[in-house]
């Protein structure tokens, strides 16, 4: 098994915003996860939530797989 590069939460956090490109997001959170390695948590108007969600788990798919959760 090839070892990716880790990232620390932050790190994960602002690639994941800068990608997003849309700034009404009050707050992203990453988190581990025991099946996937971590896990994107959006907070915004309750009216976006939905779209933000799966726009931010769509990048997400795409970084776990160049990119580990650092430990902490």
């Amino acid at each position: 098994m090839i070892k990716k590069p880790q990232k620390t939460k932050r790190e994960l956090e602002s690639m994941i915003l800068a990608r997003v490109g849309d700034m009404r997001i009050t707050h992203l959170e990453v988190h581990p996860d025991p099946v996937y390695g971590w896990h994107p948590f959006v907070v915004a108007e309750p009216h976006l939530v939905t779209d933000y969600t799966s726009r931010v788990e769509a990048i997400a798919r795409e970084l776990r797989d160049q990119f580990d959760l650092k430990p902490e």
